[in-house]
């Protein structure tokens, strides 16, 4: 009776939901202890997840349509009840658009980022749009490309506005052209600072990605991605790619700068996926990638403000694939990670609390610690205990 009542009051959820918003978000009861406390599909495939100071959660990817691909945002309570759902179509001959980063907005509402693009998937530009705590677009700004396609691929706010990680690259991403730069956008979407991504001794021409950025103590900005060591050559061996994490102040001037393999092992990739920062202090993730192409090493260090590492932690390798995709600084002390199947605990010592699967074994696109665990893995966005 009780899993009859259980089944019940999820679809009674899903009617309401269906009568409200057009959509799908049926409450799917945690399995275990040790998972989500419950899961929603705001429809579409999510990648980024975000809460605000008022404890709303927002997450954004895109939806498919008869006109191609829509970016979404949504908006939650704490509670897993849906606020609204907002979906964006270029009005151009730009014909799809998608969300792939989030971040919240002072005074309320959130900036959305991801890219917009052509049909042929070939060229495109890099997005970043402002919704009010309504749902109501507020600005619109869309970045030009140089190689092929910019994207953006991560968001950092501040009371001040929102900095973006742009990846400009070539045709189906193995063009020797392929720079990361950011780009520094007012609270009223005005262009404030843009800064390349390069590395004192590494040719600026060598391929750069700013895959993630954050925002610390001060208003201090960090950066992490990967680097070339040397310039891309069809005809040639590919190059060592190294990690690269950056520190800049508020006006985008750069601090320091730190270029290293996983703790001293040359590997053929070593990128970072993800960066958060909390005060003076930073943690970044990511994977190595052997020449094999095979047996990739998820890792995850941690830094002080002035670049010197703390701790970091390995794992994989063997003859298994792992992938360190996101982390989350919690402000109650300890950081979460979240991988090509599950979602890691760490103390702020680095040592590993637990490892806990994601139900159905699904990537990891997005995670938020404020108040609770959000999870964003497939089309799913889960809240998950502490």
């Amino acid at each position: 009776m009780k899993a009859e009542g259980s089944r019940l009051r999820g679809l009674r959820l899903c009617v309401v939901s269906l009568l409200v918003s057009s959509i799908v978000m049926a409450g799917v009861p945690a399995a275990a202890g040790d998972g989500p406390v419950w899961r929603r599909e705001p429809g579409g495939r999510l990648a980024g997840v975000t809460v605000s100071r008022g404890g709303h959660i927002y997450a954004t990817g895109s939806i498919t349509g008869k006109r191609g691909d829509a970016l979404m945002v949504a908006k939650y309570r704490a509670s897993g009840h849906l606020v609204w759902r907002r979906t964006w179509r270029h009005p151009g001959r730009l014909w799809h658009a998608q969300g792939l980063s989030i971040a919240p907005a002072p005074g309320g509402g959130v900036y959305a980022g991801g890219f917009t693009g052509y049909g042929t998937g070939e060229g495109g530009d890099a997005l970043v749009m402002r919704y009010s705590a309504g749902g109501r677009i507020l600005w619109r700004r869309e970045i030009g490309q140089e190689h092929g396609t910019a994207i953006v691929v991560a968001l950092a706010a501040s009371p001040h506005g929102v900095v973006a990680a742009v990846e400009d690259h070539g045709c189906c991403d193995i063009a020797v052209e392929r720079e990361g730069f950011l780009q520094a956008f007012r609270a009223d979407g005005t262009p404030s600072w843009s800064n390349e991504f390069e590395a004192p001794g590494i040719p600026a021409v060598t391929r750069d990605t700013a895959w993630s950025v954050a925002i610390g103590s001060g208003g201090r900005l960090y950066a992490a991605g990967s680097i070339d060591r040397r310039v891309y050559r069809q005809d040639a061996p590919p190059p060592d790619v190294d990690r690269i994490v950056q520190a800049l102040n508020p006006r985008g001037r750069v601090l320091w700068t730190r270029v290293t393999g996983f703790d001293g092992i040359r590997r053929h990739g070593d990128d970072v996926s993800d960066v958060a920062a909390r005060g003076a202090f930073v943690v970044a993730t990511g994977t190595s990638w052997p020449r094999s192409g095979s047996r990739t090493r998820a890792w995850v260090g941690a830094f002080d403000a002035d670049g010197r590492r703390r701790w970091s932690d390995g794992w994989g390798g063997g003859r298994t694939q792992r992938f360190a995709t996101e982390v989350s600084m919690a402000p109650w002390g300890p950081f979460y990670v979240g991988t090509e199947s599950s979602l890691r605990r760490y103390g702020r010592t680095g040592g590993l609390v637990w490892e806990r699967p994601i139900p159905g074994g699904t990537w990891v696109s997005d995670v938020a610690a404020v108040g609770a665990v959000y999870v964003v893995t497939g089309p799913e966005l889960q809240r998950w205990r502490r």
